[in-house]
């Protein structure tokens, strides 16, 4: 998994695995969001074999 730019501030479960890059402007993702992005991949098979990058869901 590759987090675009982490910040230490409260995670808002809202985030997004998606396979394309997300530009140098991607907003700032959560430690915390990224930690249930983890989980998520842990649980899963969607992205197995996969590095997808984890960016923050719009509102």
């Amino acid at each position: 998994m590759r987090p675009p730019r982490l910040v230490d501030r409260p995670g808002t479960g809202r985030y997004r695995l998606t396979d394309a890059a997300p530009g140098l402007r991607a907003a700032p993702v959560a430690k915390a969001d990224v930690a249930l992005a983890v989980v998520e991949l842990a649980e899963g098979r969607e992205w197995l074999h996969a590095a997808p990058f984890v960016v923050a869901a719009g509102r």
